[in-house]
């Protein structure tokens, strides 16, 4: 994982070089290093029928 510097929280422009995003909730401050989290794939295939929990927490 690689922050895009120059970039403030909320731009899109860097989505064109993304293969994924993170999703958080408003309580999460920061990441800790080595971590596991959740990554969204950018190419979702949006038919499926199984739910997922995108959500790091």
């Amino acid at each position: 994982f690689e922050v895009i510097k120059g970039q403030k929280p909320g731009m899109v422009a860097p989505l064109d070089k993304a293969d994924g995003m993170l999703v958080t909730t408003k309580e999460l401050d920061y990441l800790e290093e080595g971590r596991l989290i959740k990554m969204i794939p950018i190419k979702l295939n949006l038919q499926s029928d199984k739910k997922e929990d995108f959500f790091t927490k």
